[in-house]
């Protein structure tokens, strides 16, 4: 199965969805703000309650994103052994979806000044 082309189709009714390239996956934003990504037999979600994190732990053996040492408790890799798993996760797609769509009209946090080192 190609997990990309069916995750493409399950988000083609979402307006402003689409997807881009970003650190070699296939990387979903709605608006610009990304809310998911493919690989070859998983799908990660990144904009989710802790709620609905629990769920997908409990129910799909979902897990936390790790790059490195450094691990990612918010974004979930969630495995995909077929296309009935990824239809049936259609419901917590589109509730990414909707947080990051939410997340894109909030106006940009301010960066923290970068402080300076100290002469001694």
């Amino acid at each position: 199965m190609d997990i990309t082309k069916a995750f493409e189709e399950i988000i083609s009714e979402f307006p402003l969805a689409g997807p881009k390239k970003m650190f070699g996956y296939d990387v979903y934003a709605a608006n610009r703000k990304m809310f998911a990504w493919t690989n070859e037999d998983s799908i990660a979600l990144t904009t989710l309650s802790e709620a609905d994190r629990n769920l997908l732990i409990e129910k799909y053996d979902a897990y936390p994103y790790q790059h490195g040492n450094r691990v990612f408790s918010k974004w979930l890799i969630i495995p995909i052994p077929n296309k009935k798993t990824l239809t049936a996760l259609k419901p917590i797609i589109r509730i990414a979806y909707e947080a990051a769509m939410e997340a894109s009209l909030e106006p940009p946090k301010p960066r923290p000044k970068p402080r300076r080192p100290r002469l001694r």
